[in-house]
């Protein structure tokens, strides 16, 4: 495995890139498997679909909330247990859920967002695995705490196949990351979020 390396380490974030966690050949493997048994819906934002599908796989119960509406986790396959416990291997973390998405071409993207805290709370990891096309992955601050500390720089990361990038402590509270189309790539590309969400009491 690639050493990982600090995309950003300071006071209002922690950002880790690990180039492969995993061959090629089985990450080819695995994205082969994803495109044809996960049950892709198409995201749809006020009516109507956007350019990328998704699924999500966690715990008995748990649901994740974000700007587009709420994914209700399926039951774990073992196709995505397998991943997660390779996820959970890399980063000495346990997940309770993880969200899908499939960029079919680099006509996909998504904007500026910062992954919902509501159902996972503050201070906790999400990892992103890639497989398939490599994209870029841009970050920048946006919380007034990030502005008072002269945080000002947009960090760019180019996510390649079997790639392991991982958000964590407060950055979802001070950054916001995106996807921008890429409208030259025709692979697909299949993103995996692990996260820790809270269950209900």
């Amino acid at each position: 495995m690639a050493q990982t390396r600090d995309i950003l380490n300071n006071a209002c974030a922690k950002v880790t890139y690990t180039p492969n966690i995993i061959g090629r050949e089985k990450g080819s493997t695995y994205l082969r498997r994803l495109l044809k048994e996960v049950p892709w819906q198409p995201e749809v934002a006020r009516g109507r679909k956007v350019g990328r599908k998704v699924c999500a796989f966690g715990d008995t119960g748990l649901s994740y909330r974000y700007a587009k509406g709420v994914k209700k986790g399926l039951p774990w396959t073992p196709l995505i247990e397998e991943l997660k416990a390779l996820v959970e291997d890399a980063t000495n973390e346990k997940f309770n859920f993880v969200l899908l998405n499939l960029y079919e071409t680099g006509k996909d993207g998504i904007g500026y967002h910062p992954d919902d805290t509501r159902d996972s709370g503050p201070n906790t990891t999400v990892a992103s695995f890639t497989l398939g096309a490599e994209r870029d992955f841009l970050l920048k601050p946006y919380s007034a705490e990030a502005a008072q500390k002269g945080y000002k720089e947009t960090k760019k990361v180019r996510l390649a196949h079997c790639s392991l990038l991982c958000m964590k402590g407060n950055t979802q509270q001070h950054y916001v990351h995106c996807l921008p189309p890429r409208p030259k790539e025709m692979e697909a590309r299949v993103n995996l979020t692990f996260r820790q969400l809270l269950k209900s009491k």
